[in-house]
């Protein structure tokens, strides 16, 4: 199962285990996040993935990131698992100097930020993909990419987040008639809603286990009761000109959270 870590990487995350320093610091660091990728444990700053586990190794940042520099940079395994700390400080500067990625920063803050049952909204994984290889290419969803993955607190609904940031990433009204055609094709699949509801469950499991979400696993059979799937915008505007204009192309046709400049999801 592609969102499922199996019981040996858990054992090395838990707190006896040999990468329980590497995840007590991930957690520490709101500007890191670990997302459950082809049964592997994925950290990301930024876009980058700056560290890979799996139960019998770990991968590091790709030399992509600091070419013909190699020889500055080795990366000892215990060293990491032991002061986790001094290697995330090394990468995120190389991730850094690469290209700073403005946008998935703030989509990192947001979920930092929503990662306690206590919020109104609980971000459970970002650029959620519904893989589809073993569908028809004429059966495929065309949009199988979601920005920030959440249940909302009060109904234990599933939202599917699309982050905009500026007037500009909106592309008009075209843009928004796009986006609500390709987000209603996958909510009225029912293969996309059965997959989905599967990884929400084994996400939700497996992140409150590390302590990465606490206490959320108790919703668990009320999400899937309900299972009810609505897509929002997520709005970053920077200027109150932005949020007119923004009114009057989405026309209240999808549920917007706008925030500025805070990382807090709140209808209010």
């Amino acid at each position: 199962m592609a969102r499922k870590l199996n019981d040996e990487l858990v054992r090395k995350l838990a707190p006896q285990g040999e990468y329980a320093n590497i995840l007590k610091e991930v957690i520490k660091d709101k500007e890191l996040s670990l997302e459950i990728r082809e049964g592997k444990a994925i950290i990301y700053y930024q876009k980058g993935k700056i560290l890979t586990l799996s139960k019998d190794k770990i991968e590091y940042l790709s030399s992509g990131y600091y070419k013909n520099k190699e020889k500055n940079f080795k990366f000892s395994d215990e060293q990491t698992k032991q002061t986790p700390n001094e290697y995330f400080k090394i990468a995120k500067s190389l991730v850094y100097e690469h290209g700073n990625k403005k946008e998935f920063t703030i989509q990192q803050l947001i979920a930092a930020e929503n990662s306690s049952i206590n919020n109104e909204y609980l971000v459970i994984d970002m650029e959620y993909q519904y893989k589809q290889s073993d569908i028809a290419k004429d059966e495929r969803l065309p949009f199988t990419r979601i920005d920030l993955l959440a249940i909302e607190k009060e109904s234990k609904d599933i939202i599917l987040f699309e982050l905009k940031q500026g007037i500009k990433a909106l592309n008009g009204k075209s843009g928004v008639e796009e986006h609500i055609k390709k987000t209603r094709s996958l909510i009225e699949d029912s293969k996309f809603k059965k997959v989905l509801l599967k990884d929400v469950e084994t996400i939700i499991k497996q992140k409150s286990e590390l302590q990465i979400l606490p206490g959320a696993d108790k919703w668990i059979d009320e999400i899937k009761k309900k299972a009810t799937i609505k897509p929002m915008f997520i709005f970053v505007y920077f200027e109150g000109k932005e949020k007119e204009e923004y009114d009057k192309i989405l026309e209240n046709r999808i549920q917007t959270i706008y925030f500025h400049p805070n990382y807090i999801l709140t209808k209010k």
